[in-house]
């Protein structure tokens, strides 16, 4: 994905969910969104969040990817009905000091919001930041809202928070369409 603008998802409801959904399959081939630093520093700034690069503690990639990693097999130990994998807790345990904790009330366009207390993120705030919405999710009742894509071939997870509660895509135009699609075909040409 060198010098081309990588286009994040954000479908799934949940900040730690869209974080592990930066590693995607499409026509079964495994694609990198977070390639580098950079990339890391887009997808935080293309989910709202005012990320900078903190020049005296550089980011490993591979303690991205580790975090993304453990949250992921966190999410699918529950999924599965699995024990959480002791490794995986202990890695988004030890991001989770690193969290931004302290935040203000603020009122924005009428609305109240509550947001960090800090202005800018560096890197190993934003990537505490996901993994204290990891933690949160693991420990709610919003868990039970956690889904995996009915596509089979899809890695993507996101939050059902529809009325109905009986979402099956990550997104109609992602997955939902292709099967739908695929359906249509096999019915029409039997």
């Amino acid at each position: 994905m060198e010098n081309q603008e990588v286009n994040f998802l954000y479908l799934a409801n949940n900040l730690a969910v869209d974080f592990i959904n930066t590693s995607i399959v499409d026509r079964g081939n495994e694609i990198e969104l977070l390639e580098d630093v950079d990339d890391l520093i887009r997808w935080g700034r293309s989910a709202g969040l005012s990320v900078h690069i903190d020049v005296d503690g550089p980011c490993r990639l591979g303690s991205v990817k580790e975090l993304r990693d453990a949250i992921r097999s966190l999410f699918s130990a529950k999924l599965d009905d699995e024990p959480a994998p002791t490794d995986a807790l202990g890695i988004l345990n030890q991001w989770l000091p690193k969290g931004v904790v302290e935040k203000r009330l603020e009122e924005i366009e009428g609305q109240f919001v509550m947001s960090p207390l800090y202005h800018e993120l560096s890197v190993d705030m934003l990537l505490g930041h996901v993994a204290t919405e990891a933690a949160l999710l693991l420990s709610s009742s919003q868990l039970t809202k956690l889904k995996r894509c009915a596509n089979p071939k899809c890695v993507l997870m996101f939050l059902d928070v529809s009325r109905s509660g009986k979402r099956r895509w990550c997104s109609m135009d992602l997955c939902g369409n292709r099967s739908k699609a695929a359906t249509y075909y096999m019915n029409t040409k039997n």
